[in-house]
């Protein structure tokens, strides 16, 4: 068996059972970044998705269309 001790492979996989994130990715796991996260999941839902009028958006932007 390969020795995967110091290798990049091997933090993937630590990573992947302990669920532990990686150290570049740590400010992802903040209180502070999971409540921005609350409320930008908040205003998705009350802002659902919706096909833009390009028409109107370049009247409302006074752009020759």
């Amino acid at each position: 068996m390969a020795n995967f001790r110091h290798s990049a492979e091997y933090a993937s996989l630590f990573r992947l059972y302990t669920n532990a994130p990686y150290r570049a990715e740590a400010w992802l796991h903040t209180a502070d970044m999971a409540a921005q996260l609350r409320r930008a999941d908040d205003w998705y839902k009350e802002h659902p998705l919706a096909e833009t009028n390009l028409d109107a958006l370049a009247q409302q932007l006074e752009i020759d269309a």
